[in-house]
């Protein structure tokens, strides 16, 4: 989080863009995550 002292509305602007963000990109960070998980899986099994 950017904290900018004296600008609510630039706070604001952050905050929206931040949450935008998560939503828009959470499922692809998840489905990330759990391709990586996999991936280790697969090469823990195969050591």
């Amino acid at each position: 989080m950017i904290h900018i002292k004296g600008d609510k509305n630039i706070k604001v602007v952050v905050q929206i863009v931040n949450s935008k963000f998560s939503d828009d990109y959470k499922s692809y960070f998840e489905a990330g995550i759990s391709l990586i998980k996999n991936h280790e899986k697969r090469n823990s099994l195969a050591n």
